[in-house]
């Protein structure tokens, strides 16, 4: 789930019948829950707005998920090779090095569609059959009393 730059994570409580999750990446605790899917990613967008919200009644900045800066350590073998690529490309190393990351996240489905090239059509590329992983279908707890979704957050 996505809402605001945040990603939530669910998963299955069989026990107590409900779906529950949390706002990863960020070092506060925001979790969500409900008896549907439908109602915990409601209780999602809602956990987020408050947690916002909240973070402005205390004037302090929201934690967000990621900089954008990444400091990644490589043997020196490597780092020659990387600067000499970009060099021979005409780039500098940070456009290598991130366009190689972003080719990879894709690959692993989490950076989203490729962005659209200059000319403003947006390139597309076919991953193979086997890399597609079917999407699983979640059906709605069964429950004659409505539970409201419940939502909790922390400053951590």
């Amino acid at each position: 789930m996505r809402y605001k730059g945040y990603v939530g994570l669910p998963g299955v409580d069989t026990e107590a019948g409900v779906i529950r999750g949390k706002v990863i990446d960020v070092p506060d605790t925001i979790t969500f829950q409900g008896r549907t899917v439908e109602e915990a990613e409601a209780s999602f967008r809602e956990s987020v707005d408050d947690y916002l919200e909240f973070c402005a009644s205390l004037g302090r900045e929201p934690e967000k998920p990621f900089s954008g800066k990444l400091l990644v350590r490589v043997p020196p073998e490597v780092h020659r090779t990387l600067s000499a690529a970009a060099q021979v490309k005409g780039v500098s190393l940070n456009r290598l090095v991130s366009g190689g990351l972003k080719r990879l996240a894709r690959a692993a489905g989490g950076a989203g569609p490729k962005p659209p090239k200059a000319d403003g059509k947006a390139e597309r590329k076919r991953a193979p059959k086997a890399e597609v992983a079917p999407k699983a279908e979640v059906a709605p707890a069964k429950s004659k009393a409505k539970s409201k979704a419940k939502r909790k957050v922390k400053a951590g």
